[in-house]
């Protein structure tokens, strides 16, 4: 609940805790490593990611990118749906930043999520394909 609390708060009062930044997104980035706080991070940072405030994600960007990239390969349907949707607002919202190195790491982990047991995996991989 804290974290998606917090997450909530950034998306939303973000541009005035610019300063605050390089405390919180450090942290959101251990909770992106633990196990049991892992899929409320990515919806979290998913939520911050989309804010109208355009919150300075850049300094944890690279890593939150190479850790959801692996969380693709994650065997818990819903942690690879939150990445997915997460990944899509994060390529969206920072194309220019993300190197195409990392944007093709991401779709690399695609082709496997691609089936007909689970149509709505299949969908949102297309969706993330498409705005790469």
């Amino acid at each position: 609940m804290a974290i998606t609390c917090m997450g909530t708060i950034l998306c939303h009062f973000g541009s005035e805790l610019q300063s605050k930044l390089t405390v919180c997104l450090p942290i959101f980035l251990e909770r992106l490593k633990n196990e049991i706080t892992r899929l409320t991070a990515v919806r979290s940072l998913n939520i911050i990611a989309r804010s109208p405030n355009n919150i300075d994600l850049t300094l944890i960007l690279v890593e939150v990118v190479q850790l959801q990239s692996s969380f693709l390969r994650k065997n818990h349907r819903d942690l690879r749906l939150a990445t997915l949707t997460c990944l899509d607002s994060l390529v969206k919202v920072y194309s220019t930043t993300l190197s195409p190195t990392l944007v093709a790491m991401v779709i690399e982990e695609i082709p496997q999520l691609i089936s007909d047991s689970d149509l709505h995996v299949s969908l949102v991989c297309s969706q993330n394909v498409l705005s790469a």
